[in-house]
């Protein structure tokens, strides 16, 4: 990995929190160059895309992408710098919850798209415990992208990746261009992360 880009799409404000848990991540260096990229707007997909432009337009091979109400640890974004690096996988994804009830990892087994009216996931009955598994579908809330894989899909579907599709948000309509072009979508379990509601669900 040559150059990591950490990207933070946000509708206004960022709670402290959050902000700590980044200035301790950012302290460790990693051993690589790396770039921070926020950016402000209440459309997510447009602020998503244009943080996967600036990663492929500054050089950086990764796109590390962090929610703005997610709790980490270093060591956490260590693991997903480690797991790209030897898995070569086109995502990677840590492991977290919805932060509403009834809660879940939001994390798939598989994802079903035809039309904003026949679509839907699968979910785990039981998910991998502290290891590496593959997945049909993710959050964005904390992982792992490569982005020479973005410009792929940009280059075989004419459109932006992050794009919604008719019923899907733009993370899901992320991963399902990154499934029909073939990619390599993982999960490591062993990365614990905290989803800040009006507790901190994990």
């Amino acid at each position: 990995m040559n150059k990591l880009l950490i990207g933070v799409p946000c509708a206004s404000t960022v709670k402290t929190k959050f902000m700590l848990c980044l200035i301790d991540a950012l302290k460790m260096g990693y051993g690589i160059p790396i770039q921070l990229e926020a950016r402000i707007g209440s459309i997510i997909h447009d602020a998503r895309n244009r943080i996967m432009y600036t990663a492929y337009s500054s050089g950086a091979d990764y796109a590390l992408w962090i929610d703005s109400d997610m709790t980490f640890l270093p060591s956490d974004v260590l693991q997903l710098i480690q797991d790209a690096k030897t898995t070569d996988a086109d995502l990677i994804t840590g492991c977290y919850f919805k932060r509403t009830i009834p809660t879940g990892p939001v994390f798939h087994k598989d994802l079903y798209w035809k039309s904003a009216a026949d679509h839907y996931v699968t979910d785990f009955e039981e998910y991998p415990k502290d290891s590496l598994f593959e997945i049909g579908a993710c959050g964005f809330g904390f992982c792992i992208t490569k982005v020479s894989t973005a410009m792929e899909m940009v280059d075989t579907f004419k459109e932006a990746p992050f794009q919604p599709l008719p019923g899907l948000g733009e993370d899901y309509s992320y991963c399902e261009r990154l499934a029909r072009l073939g990619g390599k979508m993982l999960c490591d379990s062993r990365i614990q992360v905290g989803h800040m509601g009006d507790i901190i669900y994990n």
